[in-house]
């Protein structure tokens, strides 16, 4: 193969970028994640690539992560809410919705907002392994045609929607 001007420029790209492929330059939007991922988490080539293909999914609906969070009492109000959260992991498109109560039903109840809201099809939702997302949810998702995943227990890192409901609230 000749060495050219362009082959040397793919190369020292190729060598400082985790994710390229055939040694030719990523996409601007791949690269402005990989420089927010160096910058703000000091991440190396090796945890970028791995993180990447993780949360990176080729279809709309693919997999959506549902996440549940509590909301402190507003002032003058005893009551806590939870915040039900929904992250597709190719769009990044979320969906929310405030709950009083965290429950099986209070889930189906977010499962059918969150199907007629997205405007693709969910093929799998992926939860964490919370009382709420037993037993008569799953078997909800499993009658709307979608599949249910849950992550390992004690591994928050493997939802990519936690990182998404830390940032949301102080």
């Amino acid at each position: 193969m000749r060495i050219t001007d362009h082959n040397i420029l793919c190369l020292r790209s190729y060598l400082y970028s985790p994710f390229n492929r055939n040694g030719c330059p990523e996409t601007p939007g791949i690269r402005s994640k990989i420089i927010y991922l160096r910058k703000n988490y000091h991440f190396g080539p090796q945890k970028i690539s791995m993180y990447l293909k993780r949360y990176e999914k080729p279809l709309p609906g693919h997999r959506v992560q549902v996440d549940v969070k509590f909301i402190e009492p507003i002032a003058g109000l005893k009551k806590r809410h939870c915040q039900y959260t929904a992250v597709d992991d190719c769009t990044r498109i979320r969906v929310l919705r405030i709950y009083p109560k965290n429950d099986q039903r209070t889930a189906t109840q977010f499962l059918y907002y969150l199907l007629v809201r997205l405007p693709f099809k969910v093929e799998v939702i992926q939860t964490d392994n919370g009382a709420e997302f037993q037993g008569s949810f799953h078997y909800h998702v499993l009658d709307k045609g979608v599949g249910h995943v849950y992550i390992k227990p004690a591994s928050p890192r493997l939802n990519g929607k936690e990182v998404v409901t830390r940032t949301e609230f102080p």
